[in-house]
């Protein structure tokens, strides 16, 4: 087995196991999930109840695109098996996004006291799996041109 498989399976058993982990204070990871889903479902309006649940419309929106970050997992097995150089290489790069936009949840107010085990195994997933695609992808054939 290569390094790049063994990088994203252990990107797989971290987000899987992540999922029921504690996330945030003691919500399991799937709930975290399921709360910051709201951000699709409840319009950001000054005085609603996500106005209070998220506190502004860009934590709203960070929230929104959290959730989203999501399907760079259930696209990944894909990428692995069937995807070209090129596809393995983009879904990398999505995975690296998604580590630096989950990271929010460090610097957001007063979520990063409350944050656990289960975000962290969450969120450097994201980076296990851009690392195991990169190397996977193989060096940028662009790159490796330019520089000859």
């Amino acid at each position: 087995m290569r390094r790049s498989h063994l990088l994203i399976l252990a990107a797989w058993l971290l987000y899987g196991t992540s999922w029921f982990l504690p996330a945030y204070h003691v919500t399991l990871g799937w709930e975290a999930f399921l709360e910051a889903s709201v951000a699709f479902f409840r319009p950001f309006q000054p005085g609603s109840v996500a106005d209070s649940e998220f506190g502004t419309w860009y934590q709203l929106v960070l929230s929104a695109a959290s959730v989203v970050t999501n399907i760079v997992f259930v696209v990944s097995p894909w990428a692995l098996l069937r995807g070209s150089r090129s596809l393995r290489r983009m879904i990398a790069w999505a995975a690296a996004t998604s580590f630096l936009v989950n990271g929010h949840w460090l610097v957001n107010g007063h979520w990063a006291f409350d944050l656990r085990i289960g975000y962290f195994l969450w969120w450097w997933s994201f980076l296990l799996q851009a690392v195991g695609l990169f190397d996977l992808a193989g060096p940028n054939q662009a790159a490796d041109s330019a520089l000859s």
